[in-house]
């Protein structure tokens, strides 16, 4: 700790209400800790304006002829680096020699235009401004490119287009919009993950949105400059040496060579094998419908901490036949990851469209991974237009604290409005006979707030019961469990160790989303950090009688494929010793062993759970998920087969399998798993911290 400072202010501004007398800054700061205060409001924001760019670059010299030296009689050495840097000397004979007697005449400066012109309301201030037209860098100034960040209207203004044609020929024109420039993906090699595992399932895999053609071509457009082009991803220009303007390293990566058919998507062997499987599978069981079959589970982000290359931070979306949906937990980025997944072209069902008919919000706890993207959701939210129903979100006041302010301070989520926005806190409706005694009692008028608004949202859902349970985490935090009046109900555990009043709360379940941070051998780090191993994950499904037990929020040391024990194709649960006892000693193996076999003796009492491992994008029906154990074989074959074109080369087990069509067994893909994990190989290169 630090000593506080006498300069220290508590407050800055005035506060609301006002700060007691007190006799000292500790005691201020002890009254602030207990009783926290709203942050003041910021300045109102000011009219909707755009920012558009110059930029101009460096004169370079010319370059140095040795030949129009050697005429003159300079000699080499240092006398001739004074005249390349500009100096002007005079020669042993009296002669002087300027710079520009030795030199070629310099290059003239490159300039670009970064235009933010979002409609024809904005032109006539662009075009008011000197900076903005021919000359007014200087004469010798060359205008290379202009990037236009425009709306369709604006290249249909003839004003702007006659604009851009001042510019010459020798000017690159970049139009940068959504409906003229193609949809690429630019996580690439994401996608190319993505577009292997659909060879499993194209349903359950679904390959990001994108496409390769403009909405609205250019050519629609006359008038404009024939350098007029999209903005592309990869588009490179040399400014000295002048060089061409050109697209590089675009469409080079695998995603773009499986589109273009040059690379495999997937060895027809496994997708034929998981086929085969799933058939003999195939049981009256699954035949039989049931109530909530057809309600979808999305896996928007299946990460802990922090986005990697292939996993972004927690979010699960449960979707209804009909669109109505929960979202649970909203990681950073969790809006580009619906984007994504859905796709935003109008005429069809989009992200928009699961935005609109997404009903109840829960967010966990306070930790970042799980809320950072709520704000970026509720703001798109409040774009559209019509108006959508009201958006009932279950959280606790901190965060609630939180988004109010955000909402008051920087942008409009439509906080306090109640026809957008209605708060259920999640203290208010908890059962106190699963965890006990309120600890945070909150007011009769909030209690029947909360109450009022979670039976509206029971009844849009086709609720019997939407119940927060607390769970034990380093921050307080919450699970949800949710039964339909049909009988089809699912919980979702957040964040946490395993924890009987989740068990209690959810007993009997259809499906247990259930995060699996660590693998079975970090018990340790998941004490530590109030965590689940996958082991134990999957012994809270058995344990709560769940029917699925869908793992998530993996630690990023596992950025493809979680590390769990496999059982044909399916994780098992956990046969650790107890994370609380110190390495095994020699002489203690015989205990250790019986410690084992009790707790397997123990597990093995317990009613089955089919388990199966989220991926980002998953996108599943419950009736369907039965299924998901078998796709997890193949992704484990196909991530073996993976050409990984700079993370790494194929493991010597699979080359010498018989090529990319070979389908490895079980304990030979365990090995080569195992052996990447502990070596480091495949994912990330020699010299790499991974936390």
């Amino acid at each position: 700790m630090f000593p506080l400072s006498e300069s220290f202010q508590a407050l800055s501004t005035p506060s609301d209400p006002p700060l007691p007398a007190l006799a000292n800054k500790r005691q201020v700061l002890q009254h602030l800790a207990r009783n926290p205060y709203d942050l003041p409001p910021a300045s109102p924001p000011r009219a909707p304006y755009a920012t558009s760019y110059v930029l101009r670059g460096p004169q370079f010299r010319g370059k140095f002829v040795p030949a129009r030296a050697d005429a003159l009689g300079v000699p080499n050495g240092r006398v001739r680096g004074m005249l390349a840097t500009g100096q002007t000397v005079t020669l042993p004979n009296g002669t002087v020699v300027t710079p520009d007697m030795c030199m070629d005449p310099p290059a003239p400066p490159s300039a670009i235009i970064v235009v933010d012109c979002p409609s024809v309301e904005y032109v006539e201030n662009l075009l008011a401004e000197p900076a903005m037209h021919p000359g007014a860098l200087g004469e010798d100034v060359r205008m290379q490119i202009i990037v236009h960040r425009v709306g369709k209207d604006v290249l249909a203004d003839a004003r702007y287009v006659e604009w851009m044609n001042l510019w010459g020929p020798a000017c690159h024109h970049l139009i940068a919009n959504k409906e003229l420039c193609p949809n690429d993906i630019s996580m690439v090699s994401c996608a190319y993950f993505q577009l292997r595992m659909s060879a499993l399932s194209a349903d359950a895999f679904r390959v990001p949105q994108y496409t390769l053609v403009p909405a609205v071509p250019l050519s629609s457009f006359p008038g404009l400059p024939s350098n007029t082009q999209p903005l592309l991803a990869g588009h490179e220009m040399a400014l000295h040496p002048l060089g061409p303007l050109a697209v590089v390293n675009t469409h080079k990566d695998l995603f773009h060579k499986a589109l273009e058919g040059e690379e495999t998507v997937a060895p027809p062997r496994i997708a034929g094998t998981v086929a085969a499987r799933i058939a003999n599978d195939w049981h009256g069981t699954h035949a039989r419908p049931r109530p909530g079959d057809d309600v979808r589970i999305v896996a928007l982000g299946t990460a802990s901490a922090a986005p990697s290359k292939y996993r972004n931070t927690s979010s699960m979306l449960v979707q209804y036949p009909d669109g109505r949906g929960i979202m649970l937990d909203v990681g950073e980025g969790t809006w580009g990851q619906m984007t994504r997944h859905f796709g935003v072209l109008p005429g069809r069902p989009n992200a928009y469209t699961a935005l609109r008919h997404m009903r109840l919000l829960f967010l966990s706890h306070i930790h970042g991974d799980h809320h950072i993207g709520t704000a970026r959701l509720l703001v798109q939210r409040r774009k559209l237009s019509p108006a959508p129903e009201p958006l009932y979100v279950l959280a606790n006041w901190v965060i609630a604290c939180y988004l109010r302010e955000y909402s008051t301070s920087i942008e409009d989520l439509g906080w306090d409005d109640p026809a957008y926005i209605r708060l259920i806190d999640t203290d208010c409706i908890v059962d106190p006979e699963i965890d006990g005694p309120a600890k945070s009692p909150k007011s009769p008028e909030a209690m029947a707030t909360a109450r009022t608004h979670l039976g509206e949202v029971e009844h849009i859902l086709d609720m019997k019961s939407i119940l927060p349970t607390e769970v034990i985490h380093r921050a307080r935090c919450h699970a949800l469990v949710c039964r339909r009046n049909d009988g089809f109900s699912f919980a979702y555990s957040a964040d946490t160790m395993p924890c009987e009043t989740l068990v209690k709360a959810a007993q009997g379940v259809r499906v247990l989303i259930h995060e699996a941070t660590f693998a079975d051998d970090e018990q340790v780090n998941a004490v530590r950090k109030t965590h689940s191993t996958a082991g134990q994950a999957i012994t809270m499904g058995r344990k709560i009688g769940a029917e699925h037990t869908l793992l998530t929020h993996f630690s990023q040391r596992y950025p493809k494929m979680p590390a769990l024990n496999q059982d044909d194709g399916a994780p098992a649960y956990s046969r650790s010793p107890s994370p609380f006892s110190s390495p095994v000693p020699e002489h203690r193996a015989q205990t250790a062993d019986l410690e084992r076999r009790t707790q397997t003796a123990a597990a093995d009492a317990l009613p089955k759970t089919y388990v199966s491992c989220a991926f980002d994008h998953l996108d599943i029906e419950v009736g369907q998920l039965w299924k998901v154990r078998h796709y997890m074989r193949g992704v484990l074959q196909i991530l073996l087969h993976m050409d990984k074109a700079g993370d790494g080369e194929i493991h010597p087990d699979v080359a010498s399998g018989g090529g990319k069509d070979t389908v490895l067994s079980q304990a030979q893909a365990e090995r080569v798993v195992n052996q990447t994990r502990k070596s480091g190989k495949g994912n990330h290169p020699p010299g790499t911290f991974v936390a």
